[in-house]
C-alpha cells in the first residue's frame, strides 16, 4: 500500500543502477552531491593544515623554534592552491561582456 505509492516500495524488476545510474534525469543530482563532498572534503583539509594546528609532539615543546617556522607555515595556508590559481586573474566574471557594455 502506502510505501509504495510514495515512493518508498521497490518496483519490481528494477536494479539500483537501473533505477538511478541509468537515469539522465538524477545526473544533477550526482553532480551537485559530488560537488558538495567536494567542497567539505577540501575544507577539512586545508583546515588540519592550518598553522596553529600542532599534532607532533616536537613543534609543541619548543616554542621559539616553532614561531621561526610558523611564517613559512603560515604563508603556505594563506597561498593555498585555489588562491594561488585565481591569484593573478581577472575579478571580472565575463569580460567580454563587460568590455562591449564600456565602450
Amino acid at each position: 500500500g502506502g510505501a509504495a505509492a510514495m515512493g518508498g516500495g521497490s518496483l519490481p524488476g528494477m536494479t539500483f543502477a537501473q533505477r538511478w545510474v541509468f537515469v539522465p534525469a538524477v545526473y544533477p543530482l550526482f553532480v551537485a552531491m559530488a560537488a558538495g563532498v567536494g567542497v567539505c572534503a577540501f575544507r577539512i583539509g586545508h583546515s588540519m593544515t592550518h598553522p596553529d594546528i600542532r599534532v607532533m609532539k616536537g613543534p609543541r615543546m619548543d616554542e621559539d623554534s616553532f614561531i621561526k617556522a610558523q611564517e613559512k607555515a603560515g604563508k603556505r595556508y594563506q597561498m593555498n592552491p585555489i588562491r594561488s590559481f585565481v591569484l593573478g586573474r581577472s575579478t571580472e566574471i565575463m569580460p567580454g561582456i563587460n568590455a562591449a557594455f564600456s565602450k
